[in-house]
Parts: C-alpha cells; structure tokens; sequence
C-alpha cells in the first residue's frame, strides 16, 4: 500500500510540473507528456484498488454520487459541472 499511494504522489507530482513549466513560460503544454503522466497516476490508483479490494468502476461512481450530492444534479459526472461557463479546453 505504502509504494501505492507514494507512486500515487510522485506521479501526480510530474503531471503538475509539467504544467508548472507551461506556465512558466517554458514553452507549449505537452499532451504528450501529460497524457503520459496521467497513465502512471492511473496504474498507481489502479494498483491502490486492487490492494485494498475495490474496483475503479466503484470509486468512480463514489465519486460522481459524493459531486453530486455537494454540487446538485448541474454536476456532469465527467469532470465538470454542466453550465459552469468554462471552456472544454483550458490550458
């Protein structure tokens, strides 16, 4: 559990410094890299499910139904909330 939930935070941690040199200034947001990133946060959670000995599927709606609950049915269930006013796509 513990390599889990550290893999967890590290990876999450390169996807938020990818971003941060993007921000920087240090030249266009890579997808790439990103998309990349986001696949090692995804096998870590993954890896943290199966310890434990829950499905993602069963986080995932957890998670929609706990958004809901505190945002009301305005909220998507697919990382937004529908007539927020943002942009698909903001970078």
């Amino acid at each position: 559990m513990v390599y889990g939930v550290l893999g967890l935070v590290g990876e999450a941690g390169e996807v938020a410094e990818t971003y941060k040199k993007h921000v920087r200034g240090d030249g266009e947001l890579s997808v790439d890299k990103i998309k990349n990133e986001l696949g090692d946060v995804m096998w870590y959670i993954a890896y943290i499910c199966e310890t434990l000995g829950i499905s993602m599927q069963d986080v995932a709606e957890g998670n929609i139904k706990k958004l809901r609950a505190r945002h009301g049915e305005i909220y998507s269930g697919i990382g937004n909330r529908t007539g927020a006013g943002e942009k698909k796509k903001r970078v």
